[in-house]
């Protein structure tokens, strides 16, 4: 008996998107005239095409050459962040959007402890004085990589307090890196 990889295959397709329910129904009714002349059924929907190629290395020479490209891209994008002159491991001195932070100094208050699900909690202090608050200077409290309160925060500053979590060594799951 011929092992069913190596069987040829009868391949009916449409145009139409079909169920599952529909693909395997059609499968099942085709199944006994496939067996017949020594066929796997396949049923194709919503217009896909089955093809051999007997030579895939153009094929493979071109998604190479594609890949080649996207890592030179990167390699130049890494050289262009790292020419900042920045030292990555400083306190920021920006939000993600690029308005500077004013009076931003985090307060002396990290901790970590165990949340919900035995995951590690990073609670980060910050004080922040931002002019335009109504409360300036008020305390945020971020629970980093766990459950999160948030109060008078925005998605900048949960990303700062991010940074500081990996800059006390601790990964984005709560796991010490």
């Amino acid at each position: 008996m011929m092992n069913d990889s190596q069987k040829s295959l009868l391949v009916l397709s449409t145009g139409l998107a079909l169920s599952q329910e529909k693909v395997d129904r059609i499968s099942e009714s085709i199944q006994p005239l496939a067996e017949s002349l020594g066929c796997r059924a396949l049923v194709l929907n919503n217009g896909l095409q089955a093809g051999i190629h007997s030579d895939i290395r153009p094929l493979l020479g071109d998604l190479l050459d594609e890949q080649r490209k996207t890592n030179q891209l990167l390699h130049l994008l890494i050289q262009a962040l790292a020419e900042d002159g920045e030292d990555p491991e400083a306190m920021p001195t920006s939000y993600l959007d690029g308005t500077s932070i004013q009076g931003h100094q985090p307060i002396a208050a990290v901790r970590v402890r165990r949340g919900w699900f035995g995951k590690l909690v990073v609670q980060v202090r910050y004080k922040i004085e931002r002019p335009e608050s109504p409360l300036p200077g008020r305390e945020l409290i971020y629970h980093v990589c766990g459950l999160s309160r948030w109060r008078d925060a925005n998605a900048n500053d949960f990303a700062e307090a991010l940074m500081v979590a990996r800059l006390i060594g601790m990964s984005d799951e709560g796991n010490p890196s």
